[in-house]
């Protein structure tokens, strides 16, 4: 499940709010896994516009 979508540049507000409907449609994302146990973790997805 993705979740706590963060922006870091104020001025590409549209854009964000985009790329977070496409992340959200892009179907089902699988848990990160450490030793055979689901973790959480991160991850930073730059976006060029």
């Amino acid at each position: 499940m993705l979740s706590d979508f963060r922006l870091l540049d104020r001025t590409v507000v549209q854009k964000f709010d985009e790329a977070v409907r496409v992340l959200k449609l892009s179907g089902p994302w699988f848990p990160a896994i450490q030793h055979g146990y689901c973790v959480k973790a991160y991850y930073r997805q730059t976006f060029r516009f």
